[in-house]
């Protein structure tokens, strides 16, 4: 849509080429191996964030979507964060094995409940896939499959770090 950019760090030079109305080959469809979950962290005031992690069949290398540069201070954040320290705002991997592992930080500006939920996790996850997200601070597990989502007390200022892993099984006996 107009006036909405996308920020990505893509780790290669390239080269931008903007289609000029002549139709080339049809994109080619996502398979049943490509899913995504978005995580939104809010207070209690109503303040919002989120980010976008998963895997797609369309995808032959990872595609790292940077946080774009943020020109306040929100009273909630959640993001990505690669390997490097980076922030960002949505993390997608090509389809295959189905144990990956992601890292998050949630930061909240004043002192207050903090919520991270996945309200569109609906069906969107293949069979046999359990994705559990941990508080690295509190230790506690939570399973994105049965339940709709985790609070935690935060302290002004406080950046918490989480993992968000997924692998094969069944959410009722993980």
């Amino acid at each position: 849509p107009a006036g909405r950019a996308v920020w990505m760090d893509v780790g290669v030079s390239v080269k931008l080429a903007l289609p000029t109305g002549q139709r080339g080959p049809a994109p080619r469809a996502a398979t049943g191996g490509s899913w995504s979950i978005e995580l939104v962290a809010g207070n209690d005031s109503g303040s919002t964030s989120s980010a976008t992690l998963g895997v797609s069949s369309l995808l032959t290398d990872r595609l790292a979507v940077a946080a774009p540069p943020s020109t306040s201070t929100p009273e909630v954040r959640i993001g990505l964060v690669d390997a490097a320290g980076r922030a960002l705002a949505a993390d997608l991997e090509p389809a295959g094995a189905m144990a990956r592992s992601w890292n998050l930080t949630a930061t909240a500006a004043h002192d207050g409940a903090v919520e991270l939920s996945w309200p569109k996790l609906g069906r969107t996850l293949p069979s046999g896939l359990v994705v559990e997200l941990t508080d690295l601070s509190s230790g506690q597990s939570v399973l994105l499959n049965s339940r709709g989502a985790y609070r935690y007390v935060a302290k002004a200022g406080e950046v918490r770090a989480f993992t968000l892993t997924t692998r094969t099984g069944h959410a009722a006996r993980a």
